[in-house]
């Protein structure tokens, strides 16, 4: 039961936090290309790894850094359940992190974070993850299902909150895309969407609402790294792109052994037969270009955002990592998570500890100043803050009834990210889950 007799007797600390959640975002990659802001953060701050939980399902994770609570408590089982039915914030059994900051008269910016439609009644804005996917992105004429007209878009209530906010003027237009220089991945991305369109629009969602000055909790996400990777990992990993260079009927073997036995619209890029070395060369620019244009988001966040009295937090779900063990034909999930702090309360000399995600939670509610739960699974990471004063708990955040959350808007499945979610090998034909779809790769074959 959640107890609320002690609304409004905390005072508003005068540091802020801003999250951002990218996913997929592994280490290694962000190293090899030595990347100008992320690697300017790590110099500035603490960076390190959390592991992650099993099943390494984003839904799962990105729910958990928001409540502090584990799956089988936040309710959020994955992308869809048994039966097709899509998870939603409907599905949410806890409170999350922006509404216990309304509760203590705090002001939230969350923009485009999982599991955020229907979006909540919050003080501050929120940007639903569905609000993207329900501008017509079609680009399979033939597949008339997977549009979303716009008169269909008016009739979806909860893609942003307040009601009246709707940034539509800053979705990336079709023009923008073309002269973007991932162009040439927009065109030839072998899975229904490409995430620039959609990453791009949180980033600049977030960069006009933060530059406001008026939120103290700042929460945006973005996809690509991990969508780009799901697909194009394996050719950005020299020794399995030499692999495939020597023996190019492996690649065209274990396309159509995969899609097989997926019993889905898999995605498979260069799948028409065996594999050149220019589709070799072409497929390897894929994900270390996203992750140039990531970091020029980073850069971007930066900009609006003070480090001088703003906590930073870039953290991701899991990695990726590539073996022989593996499929060539895409990327699989590592079982840690990207973890970097820097700016206002951080000692740049201390080491994050072993830990997993479900101690993030705790951590970024003890930095906004809002008191945790006592049955949390995890802790705070204050080894990394000396100086941070802690709330008392209350006894939980989970919640007897959802109340006012309007099931019904999340109730029909948004097909263009169903279709996604069966390109990337998540779900089938008919939305149900695929086993093992999200092993990590240090999991039995």
């Amino acid at each position: 039961m959640l107890l609320l007799s002690w609304l409004g007797c905390s005072s508003a600390p005068d540091q802020k936090v801003v999250v951002l959640g990218i996913d997929g975002l592994e280490w290694s990659m962000v190293d090899r290309l030595e990347l100008e802001n992320l690697g300017h953060l790590r110099e500035i701050g603490v960076r390190g790894t959390v592991a992650t939980t099993t099943p390494v399902m984003s839904p799962i994770i990105w729910t958990s850094y928001a409540s502090g609570y584990a799956g089988d408590v936040h309710g959020i089982a994955g992308w869809t359940d048994g039966k097709g039915h899509g998870y939603s914030s409907a599905d949410v059994r806890t409170m999350r992190i922006w509404d216990v900051a309304t509760a203590h008269d705090r002001t939230s910016l969350v923009v485009g974070w999982l599991m955020s439609f229907p979006s909540s009644p919050i003080q501050g804005r929120m940007l639903s993850d569905s609000y993207v996917w329900s501008f017509p992105m079609n680009k399979d004429p033939d597949d008339p299902s997977l549009e979303i007209t716009l008169d269909k878009r008016e009739d979806m209530a909860g893609l942003a909150s307040p009601p009246d906010f709707n940034p539509a003027e800053l979705l990336p237009s079709e023009e923008w895309l073309a002269e973007h220089d991932l162009a040439y991945q927009v065109s030839e991305y072998g899975s229904p969407f490409h995430p620039l369109r959609r990453d791009e629009m949180h980033i600049r969602v977030f960069e006009q609402e933060w530059a406001k000055g008026d939120a103290d909790l700042g929460l945006v996400y973005i996809n690509g790294p991990d969508q780009v990777s799901h697909l194009y990992w394996p050719y950005a990993d020299p020794p399995v792109a030499k692999m495939m260079e020597l023996e190019p009927q492996l690649h065209l073997k274990q396309a159509r052994s995969e899609m097989a036995e997926s019993g889905a619209r898999r995605a498979v890029p260069f799948s028409d037969g065996p594999i050149t070395r220019a589709e070799l060369e072409l497929g390897g620019r894929f994900v270390p270009d996203y992750y140039r244009a990531v970091d020029e988001m980073v850069g971007r966040v930066l900009d609006v955002v003070d480090l001088s009295d703003t906590t930073l937090l870039v953290v991701s779900d899991h990695g990726f990592r590539n073996g022989t063990r593996r499929p060539l034909i895409s990327g699989g999930h590592s079982r840690e998570g990207a973890v970097l702090w820097a700016g206002a309360g951080v000692d740049p000399s201390a080491s994050i500890p072993e830990g997993t995600v479900l101690d993030i939670g705790p951590t970024l509610f003890a930095l906004a100043g809002l008191p945790g739960a006592a049955d949390w699974p995890g802790t705070a990471q204050l080894e990394v803050f000396p100086e941070l004063d802690v709330p008392d708990p209350v006894d939980s955040w989970v919640l007897a009834d959802r109340g006012s959350v309007a099931r019904e808007a999340a109730a029909e499945a948004n097909p263009q990210l169903m279709h996604q979610l069966e390109a990337l090998g998540y779900v089938d034909g008919s939305g149900k889950p695929i086993l093992g779809a999200s092993r990590g790769l240090d999991a039995p074959e």
